[in-house]
């Protein structure tokens, strides 16, 4: 279920920043910008959210700063996708969209852990392994 609900933050985030910055009313661009960005929001959770869940299970790790940073990190990898298309010295240019992506990363992370463990931010249990009781 965290595999399914925590990207639909990313969009949200997004929906967000446009309202706030743009003043784009909300009509124009929840359609659009949930499937634009939630479709990107899925393919990084297939292609980098997986494996981090698989590695960060396997090293037993369950700080909720970890889940953050994590996130954060891949959405910033990811951005670089989104935003393939703009060369590299224009990258300090494009910061602000980027930095939008690993809050967006971060607050899916976020959300993932509170799929997994609750609103207990002080959980120190691991994350269990299979065929494990």
């Amino acid at each position: 279920m965290a595999f399914l609900v925590s990207p639909l933050v990313t969009p949200v985030v997004f929906i967000a920043e446009a309202a706030l910055a743009r003043g784009v009313p909300l009509s124009e661009q929840v359609p659009g910008y949930f499937l634009l960005y939630g479709s990107f929001a899925y393919l990084a959770t297939a292609a980098l959210g997986i494996p981090a869940y698989f590695l960060f299970r396997a090293l037993k790790w369950s700080n909720i700063l970890l889940f953050v940073l994590g996130g954060a990190a891949i959405g910033f990898i990811f951005s670089f996708f989104i935003f393939e298309g703009y060369p590299a010295n224009i990258f300090w240019i494009r910061l602000g969209d980027r930095l939008w992506c690993v809050l967006a990363g971060a607050l899916s992370a976020l959300a993932f852990r509170m799929f997994l463990f609750g609103l207990n931010f002080n959980h120190e249990q691991r994350v269990p392994m299979e065929n494990e009781t």
